[in-house]
């Protein structure tokens, strides 16, 4: 097993988000329009960040601060931090992904 992630709205309630996202699911999770695979995308988030994606909650504004640096990230500064097979189009997609559900006032849950 590892870590799944799921957007949620402030009140709890599950958060989805339009949009096609070429990121890695698992068995329980999708494709970043409500979650995703979160173990896949650790090691970048928490290198880039200092946030870990096992965190149980990331509130909102920590959210939208993750959003602006890996806006901001290079792609190849966050290949070397990949413990997996990251292609910059997945990446790119990992960014729009957040970017869009941090915007919308989602906050990141974790399972495992």
């Amino acid at each position: 097993m590892g870590l799944d992630n799921y957007w949620q709205k402030s009140d709890g309630a599950p958060a989805s988000v339009e949009g096609k996202f070429n990121i890695c699911g698992g068995m329980l999770s999708g494709n970043g329009n409500n979650s995703f695979r979160g173990k896949i995308y650790n090691s970048v988030v928490e290198s880039l960040t200092g946030i870990s994606l096992y965190e149980d909650v990331i509130d909102n504004d920590n959210c939208i601060y993750i959003g602006n640096i890996l806006r901001n990230a290079k792609y190849s500064e966050a290949k070397k931090y990949s413990e997996y097979d990251l292609s910059e189009e997945e990446f790119n997609d990992f960014v729009e992904m957040w970017l869009s559900h941090s915007m919308n006032g989602h906050r990141l849950v974790s399972w495992y």
